[in-house]
């Protein structure tokens, strides 16, 4: 590893070594604690070093992992957080992506530097639906209309869309978690009681008949790309509804040039720009989200605005940026000293995830 990490990422900062090699523990500065995978805790540490809480799963997934439940590393253990979450010391896409600006890196989805992150509580009296006047907004059909409503800044009427008639089906899913407590699955079998939902790997039946074996990481697949390539949405369902838990199912779509169709627990206008996806949130119903698609489906002046966002910014995997923080906040001497009380309050508690969204549709 070394700093090949930070060079790859162009950091500002590169003078940073990282390392697996335990025996190099007593001369590390920070010391990164995978909580998902790291059996046991580290209790000689040295008064310098600084214990760094990493974790890129969701809560809902990782509650009951033996850092949380063990007091010894639970309270009075991590000096800093590093994960997907707005509120972290440290914030990291990594593999999950991110979309930055093709003329400035600093600006990009989710912001690098954030300060004052509120934590949204999400349930059924905040969440926002569209009354069936607001949903007809979505389907003004002339150029200016369209502005007024979609405030789309990224319109760009003269660029030109070849691929788009090689999409001749509607809307894919692959997906290998068939049953989550939020019920994802229900959604997509309404929706497809309305419109063709072709649904792929284990919980579907179109089969791929290629040796991929995750039908969560099509990237990885020739296969399930030429498939991805026909259809013109794709549901980025995923499986946690928690705050910021924004996955690479949702970025791959975007590199894919397939519009996502989210549905999650995130404020997914902080992840991405603004008409470049429709969250299934927006929509009173599974019906009235059909409704919409179908529209989207006939008009492809509709469909390529939103496509006008890549004029202007560029999906980033891996997005690296948050390594380059890790290693500049090692080198500042300013950062006053700090301890979490309580990790599993912050993790769990403060970011809390829904367990049952069925009554959102």
């Amino acid at each position: 590893m070394g700093d090949q990490p930070l060079i790859k990422a162009k950091c500002p900062v590169t003078a940073c070594l990282f390392t697996p090699d335990l025996t190099l523990f007593n001369q590390s500065d920070v010391v990164v604690l995978s909580v998902e995978t790291t059996p046991d805790f580290l209790v000689n540490r040295l008064p310098h070093q600084r214990f760094v809480f990493f974790v890129m799963e969701s809560p809902a997934n990782t509650v009951d992992i033996p850092m949380l439940r063990n007091n010894l590393t639970r309270y009075n253990y991590f000096n800093w957080t590093m994960s997907y979450r707005r509120d972290s010391d440290i914030v990291l896409r990594d593999f999950l992506g991110a979309v930055v600006s093709k003329n400035n890196l600093n600006d990009q989805y989710p912001p690098r530097f954030e300060t004052n992150v509120s934590r949204r509580q999400y349930n059924s009296n905040t969440t926002r639906k569209l009354s069936s006047v607001d949903a007809l907004k979505h389907l003004v059909t002339t150029r200016e209309d369209r502005r007024k409503v979609d405030k789309n800044p990224f319109v760009d009427e003269s660029r030109h869309y070849p691929w788009i008639k090689s999409k001749t089906k509607l809307v894919a899913w692959f997906v290998s978690h068939c049953d989550t407590p939020i019920q994802r699955e229900e959604y997509a079998r309404q929706l497809g009681q309305h419109i063709p939902v072709d649904i792929y790997g284990r919980c579907g039946k179109e089969q791929v008949t290629s040796i991929c074996d995750s039908a969560d990481d099509p990237a990885n697949c020739e296969e399930i790309r030429a498939l991805r390539a026909q259809y013109k949405f794709y549901l980025a369902f995923e499986n946690s509804w928690c705050p910021d838990y924004v996955t690479e199912k949702f970025y791959r779509t975007l590199q894919f040039d397939t519009v996502p169709i989210v549905l999650g627990g995130a404020e997914y206008d902080r992840f991405a720009p603004p008409h470049s996806f429709i969250n299934a949130l927006d929509f009173s119903s599974p019906k009235q989200l059909a409704e919409y698609l179908l529209l989207l489906n006939s008009s492809e002046e509709l469909y390529v605005g939103y496509f006008q966002w890549k004029n202007h910014y560029r999906v980033s995997l891996p997005a690296m940026d948050g390594w380059c923080d890790l290693c500049r906040m090692a080198h500042d001497e300013t950062l006053p000293a700090k301890v979490y009380p309580d990790i599993k309050q912050w993790w769990i508690d403060d970011g809390p995830c829904e367990n049952d969204r069925t009554n959102y549709f």
